[in-house]
């Protein structure tokens, strides 16, 4: 089951070619005995890994990681655990990002990236409404429905951008690049106003921010990327177009409102 791995216990459950037990899938000398089982590579005297089998059998690096697997539960049963995160259990967050990793291989790039581990738990702090971490979570993980990603699913749609007409429409165009953008970021200040315009990756994009920006200037353009990404939308479906000044003002409105009932519930 995609998610889960196999935590060895008495070995006789898991197949050792077919199986998820490992981190990495393993590579053999010599092809493997048909069904050959985790407890046909564990010494039935000592309860340890029989090293001489597991170097017979195995590529050094495979060997490495059997033989740095722990053997605690030789007296239980073998058991699934979830993969996705430290504590092995299912929660929804891992399920649905999953799903979109399978959706969407380029994501994967991004989140299975242990280097990376800052950056989404720094996403998930921000003291911004959820809606808008859900939405910048999308927008790292190049999950946003534009143009770019409908291609990619063979919806037949035109490339470029229809505000701008100059570029194609991704996530780091839409939110940063576009001169529709550009005007609502020309009315913030300080760190922000320094930052390149350009923008390869969105994902690359907030990691530059995360980096540049204190705590609150973090929140305010997080909300403010969610307020220019509705107002596109507003555009696109609704044929109206909203003031720079309306969709800055109303982001950072919005904002302050929410953080504001935040502290007067603690």
């Amino acid at each position: 089951m995609e998610g889960s791995r196999w935590q060895v216990g008495d070995g006789r459950t898991i197949e050792v070619a077919t199986h998820a037990w490992l981190p990495h899938t393993p590579i053999f000398l010599q092809e493997p005995t048909l069904n050959m089982r985790v407890c046909e590579l564990i010494d039935e005297d000592t309860r340890q890994w029989d090293r001489g089998k597991v170097l017979a059998t195995f590529a050094r690096k495979t060997c490495e990681e059997i033989l740095a697997t722990p053997l605690n539960n030789v007296n239980s049963r073998d058991v699934l655990v979830w993969k996705e995160n430290r504590a092995k259990k299912f929660t929804v967050r891992t399920a649905y990002r999953i799903a979109v990793r399978l959706k969407n291989p380029s994501y994967a790039e991004h989140s299975s990236t242990q280097s990376h581990g800052p950056t989404w738990r720094k996403i998930w702090r921000l003291n911004v409404p959820p809606k808008v971490r859900t939405f910048l979570w999308r927008a790292c993980s190049n999950c946003l429905p534009t143009k770019e990603n409908l291609l990619k699913r063979r919806v037949k749609v035109e490339a470029k951008c229809e505000i701008c007409c100059q570029k194609p429409e991704t996530a780091s165009h839409v939110l940063w690049e576009c001169a529709f953008a550009r005007n609502v970021w020309s009315l913030s200040n300080g760190r922000t106003q320094k930052c390149r315009n350009e923008a390869i990756d969105f994902f690359l994009l907030f990691e530059q921010m995360r980096r540049k920006l204190d705590q609150l200037e973090l929140e305010r353009w997080a909300t403010t990327a969610w307020a220019i990404w509705n107002a596109r939308n507003r555009f696109y479906f609704e044929h109206v177009q909203v003031h720079p000044q309306i969709i800055f003002d109303g982001a950072i409105a919005f904002l302050a409102e929410y953080q504001r009932l935040m502290s007067a519930n603690i």
